[in-house]
């Protein structure tokens, strides 16, 4: 079964639901909830309908490129649980292993594991450990005793900016990859604000 990359691409690149909605004038005060119901549902059946095909091509083709044209179809979902998130990670981690210097698998798994902190903090501990970089390469100590919260937030966020670091490393012009890191350190700050340690006990 061959395939197409250039329409692979332009899968991997769709609109999110936001950007489709407004284009499809269904996403105003004034459209019957009905009509945004509609195209939201047509959107998630073309969704998931590319995943679909996408899945059936790695039977005959391991390839990198449709691994992450899947990660990032299920980055479009919109469902804010832990599942859907875990998806795209799974996928991200298949591109990683197959192909460890595809900068933008790293930079869509560090948005994933972004979004976990954000998600769902009562199951994030339930996620399998399958990541190819050491805890060496984060920026947490590791040895310093942290409370339960500090954890469920510190343990991802660095997670995040540990992939998204060798992102810029495999790319180091991507503006877009550097905006991101800065506000994964951000988000790091907040936490430690939201449940105050002494930071010179957390960080290296």
């Amino acid at each position: 079964m061959s395939y197409n990359k250039s329409l692979l691409s332009r899968w991997y690149n769709m609109e999110y639901l936001r950007d489709y909605l407004e284009r499809n004038h269904a996403f105003f005060y004034d459209v019957p909830a009905e009509v945004t119901e509609l195209a939201q549902r047509k959107y998630y059946a073309k969704l998931h309908k590319r995943i679909n095909y996408c899945k059936k091509l790695l039977i005959s083709h391991k390839d990198p490129f449709i691994y992450y044209t899947i990660a990032e179809l299920y980055n479009r979902d919109a469902g804010d649980d832990v599942a859907t998130k875990d998806s795209v990670r799974y996928y991200c981690l298949k591109v990683i292993r197959r192909d460890p210097k595809f900068a933008p698998a790293w930079a869509l798994l560090a948005e994933a594991y972004s979004w976990i902190v954000f998600i769902n903090n009562k199951v994030i501990e339930n996620f399998c450990e399958e990541e190819r970089y050491s805890k060496r390469d984060l920026d947490i100590n590791h040895n310093e005793p942290l409370s339960k919260k500090q954890k469920s937030y510190l343990q991802y966020i660095e997670k995040a900016i540990c992939c998204i670091k060798k992102a810029i490393k495999l790319d180091q012009f991507n503006e877009e990859y550097k905006d991101c890191l800065k506000h994964y350190y951000q988000i790091r700050k907040e936490a430690l604000e939201r449940d105050p340690l002494v930071e010179s006990e957390i960080l290296d």
